[in-house]
């Protein structure tokens, strides 16, 4: 059994894709129960543990129709240790991204943090729930409400991207080492041996289907971003992507594409 966890916009679905087509592992994305208010409610504080982990036990099996499970969903990242708690055995793929297409994607493609009357992309039944259960940082207790609401949004989507991916390295080093294993989507198709091998499942024969989820409105990724908001990001990010991609910015602080990947990919 094992977990994706992730920001979102970072491959999940094209992840749960590729996995799902080893002979010996079913990997879904965001299935039902998709945790989507229970995940935030349990990082803020409200949602008892335990009721989380009956939902967990409910739903989800180490083993299905003689296949190992494995799942990718992006509300998994808040529920690490319920997880662990619940599936001892299970373990956990870290998937991030580049911090800059991330929030390319959720602020300018996706518009997460948008009042939601004015959300055009998908109906309000599909996002209703998203919009009300994206992670806030002053329900976390980290700012009072009225600081959060002065946030721009492109602040908001840097301040999630970075706050998700603590979350997630805190959680998980606070497990056997041998139980997680960090991976880069960029490197996602170069290192798919290995996650099979970390997952315990057979790679899969053949590759189909390898591009999922695009943002319905293009997003604009960042050389195109005005000084100001490449200056919010490098405030709100810029440790973390020091931490995940080395290599982003030059000695001057030059920000630069990653070696051998397309800013737009994904």
């Amino acid at each position: 059994m094992f977990f994706i966890v992730t920001t979102g916009r970072s491959g999940s679905l094209t992840a749960a894709k590729v996995l799902s087509q080893s002979p010996d592992c079913i990997c879904l994305h965001e299935p039902r129960p998709t945790l989507i208010k229970e995940a935030t409610l349990y990082r803020y504080g409200t949602l008892p543990e335990e009721n989380l982990r009956r939902i967990l036990l409910a739903t989800r099996r180490p083993v299905v129709n003689g296949k190992t499970y494995g799942e990718s969903n992006q509300k998994l990242a808040y529920i690490i240790p319920v997880l662990a708690s619940a599936f001892p055995e299970a373990r956990f793929i870290w998937l991030v991204r580049d911090g800059r297409n991330v929030v390319a994607s959720t602020h300018y493609g996706l518009e997460w943090y948008k009042p939601l009357s004015e959300v055009k992309h998908r109906t309000i039944a599909l996002v209703q729930d998203w919009f009300e259960y994206r992670l806030r940082a002053d329900k976390l207790g980290e700012m009072s409400a009225a600081t959060w609401e002065t946030l721009p949004r492109f602040e908001k989507n840097c301040w999630l991207w970075t706050r998700t991916n603590q979350m997630v390295r805190e959680d998980l080093h606070a497990l056997s080492a041998t139980r997680s294993m960090l991976v880069r989507l960029e490197d996602f198709f170069d290192r798919l041996g290995a996650i099979c091998e970390f997952a315990d499942i057979t790679p899969p024969p053949q590759l189909q289907g390898l591009r999922s989820n695009e943002s319905p409105i293009k997003p604009k990724y960042w050389p195109d971003w005005p000084e100001d908001e490449k200056a919010i990001f490098t405030s709100r990010c810029g440790a973390m992507m020091d931490e995940l991609y080395p290599g982003w910015r030059d000695a001057k602080g030059r920000w630069q594409p990653l070696p051998n990947v397309s800013q737009t990919a994904g």
